[in-house]
C-alpha cells in the first residue's frame, strides 16, 4: 500500500489529535477521582474518627516520662509521698535499667482525678487547739 506523503502526514495528525483528546479525557477522569478520594479521606462519619493518611509526628517539646525527683517537684510532695503514690498504683512508673521513670500522663490523670474528688475540709487550728490545753 503506497500512499503519498501529504496523506500520511494528515493521517498521522488525525491520530495524534485523537490520542490527545483521549489523554485529556483520561486526565479529567483522574482529576475527578483524586478530588473524590480527597473528599472521602477527609469526610468523617458521626461514629468514627477520621483516618489519618500519615501518622502525626510526636510532640517532642515535652518529655513523656520524668524521674521521681521531677515528679515530686511537679506535684509539690515529698519523696516518701511520691513512692507511696507509685506503690498504690496512682501514678505509673517503670524502670530503665536502675532508673525509675514516671509517666507524665499518669501524673496528669492523678491531678485530674483529685480535682474531681470532693474537697476535703482543712483542719484549721486543730494542731493549735491540741497543744494549747
Amino acid at each position: 500500500m503506497v500512499t503519498d506523503w501529504p496523506t500520511l502526514t494528515r493521517n498521522l495528525r488525525l491520530v495524534l489529535e485523537q490520542r490527545n483528546r483521549e489523554n485529556e479525557l483520561l486526565r479529567q477522569d483522574l482529576d475527578a477521582l483524586l478530588m473524590e478520594n480527597e473528599q472521602l479521606r477527609t469526610q468523617t462519619c458521626p461514629t468514627q474518627t477520621p483516618i489519618a493518611v500519615t501518622s502525626p509526628k510526636p510532640d517532642l517539646s515535652e518529655p513523656l516520662v520524668v524521674s521521681p525527683k521531677v515528679a515530686r517537684t511537679m506535684l509539690n510532695c515529698s519523696n516518701t509521698r511520691i513512692y507511696e503514690l507509685i506503690n498504690a498504683g496512682e501514678v505509673e512508673s517503670f524502670l530503665i535499667g536502675r532508673s525509675r521513670k514516671i509517666t507524665i500522663e499518669s501524673i496528669r490523670q492523678y491531678v485530674a482525678m483529685n480535682l474531681k474528688a470532693p474537697p476535703q475540709k482543712a483542719k484549721v487550728g486543730s494542731h493549735y487547739e491540741k497543744h494549747r490545753k
